[in-house]
């Protein structure tokens, strides 16, 4: 009787090492501040191509992201249909925390539209926030885009889409004192 109590009790603890805090919802105050970017982790497939699997390191480009407490961001970079280019310019949007999702939005003017990038919110602590941009994050941009654009745009966004197997890339920051 004792080894299935046990057991039970095993079990139990590996269901509760297997539960992920994604379901945890972050407190908006959390996240602000200013943040450094240390880090892009990419893990991208596409189709009829090799998994793209690296780390790109950001520590001597200093770009900082200011999640202001009115909803407000900044960052000395700009947005390429959520990719993140290097830029003198700052670039300003809004910003919003829905449970454990980061939503930024910024006018892209290649595509002449607001594009919000839906992150999730993996790690957030006093010092350490990481942004997930799913495959999921990145289609639910893409479909909000598609909705508002012109049928040529829609369609190259479409074919796009269609290329892609899987995508996951992180951002690793750290909290600027």
């Amino acid at each position: 009787m004792n080894k299935v109590y046990g057991f039970i009790g095993l079990c139990f603890l590996i269901i509760l090492s297997a539960c992920s805090n994604s379901d945890v919802d972050i407190n908006p105050s959390s996240i602000e501040g200013k943040w450094s970017l240390n880090s892009i982790d990419n893990k991208i497939k596409y189709k009829e191509s090799s998994e793209i699997n690296k780390t790109e390191n950001y520590d001597s480009k200093n770009l900082v992201l200011d999640l202001k407490p009115e909803g407000v961001y900044a960052i000395n970079a700009q947005f390429v249909f959520a990719e993140l280019k290097e830029s003198p310019t700052i670039t300003t949007g809004q910003y919003t925390v829905n449970d454990n999702s980061l939503i930024l939005k910024y006018y892209d003017s290649s595509l002449k539209t607001d594009v919000n990038i839906n992150f999730e919110i993996s790690t957030s602590s006093n010092s350490k926030l990481v942004l997930n941009l799913s495959k999921s994050g990145l289609f639910k941009s893409i479909d909000e885009v598609s909705q508002k654009a012109n049928s040529i745009t829609s369609t190259m966004l479409s074919l796009f889409q269609g290329t892609i197997i899987d995508y996951n890339v992180s951002y690793n920051l750290t909290k600027v004192n």
